[in-house]
């Protein structure tokens, strides 16, 4: 996959690691240009032995070294009652 950052109003490109959101040349902001390979599925290019965010990493322009603090695969529960109130206490 190939990621880069392109201006939209001139055209000029950026490498991906640029530290600056707007172009150099028109000041206009820098769009995400993102190349993905040809798949018949977009499970192929998921990593199932991945948790969370980082089993895209793949179709996301991260670099290689990540840090994460466990966070991912939150459970989503139906609740039945539309009008309920939801309150963990030891937020509180």
């Amino acid at each position: 996959m190939a990621f880069r950052l392109l201006c939209r109003w001139c055209g000029r490109e950026y490498p991906l690691d640029t530290r600056c959101w707007n172009c150099q040349s028109c000041r206009r902001p820098l769009n995400l240009v993102t190349e993905y390979p040809k798949c018949n599925r977009f499970e192929e290019l998921v990593d199932r032995g991945e948790e969370g965010l980082w089993r895209y990493k793949r179709l996301i322009p991260f670099s290689e070294e990540h840090m994460t603090l466990g966070e991912g695969c939150t459970p989503l529960v139906e609740i039945k009652d539309e009008g309920a109130i939801l309150k963990l206490e030891y937020f509180s």
